[in-house]
């Protein structure tokens, strides 16, 4: 189970069903996603560079909240 961001469910959604398999979403936290892999959807997942792993804290959450205030004052 991989913790992807929200923007991502589509690719995730595109990848899983090129390798045959049907998407599963397990748990929505709102701005990422809860997902499962198939193995060989997984690796070219990672090999793309998606952002994957562990569930979103705190800090995640700030530093993202941060971001967004800075972007909006440019």
């Amino acid at each position: 189970m991989w913790w992807i961001k929200l923007k991502d469910k589509e690719a995730y959604e595109d990848l899983m069903r090129k390798y045959g398999t049907e998407p599963r979403i397990l748990r929505d936290d709102g701005d990422y996603i809860q997902v499962e892999f198939s193995q060989a959807a997984l690796t070219t997942w990672i090999q793309a560079g998606y952002w994957f792993g562990g569930p979103p804290n705190i800090f995640v959450r700030t530093y993202k909240k941060c971001l967004t205030f800075f972007k909006n004052l440019l």
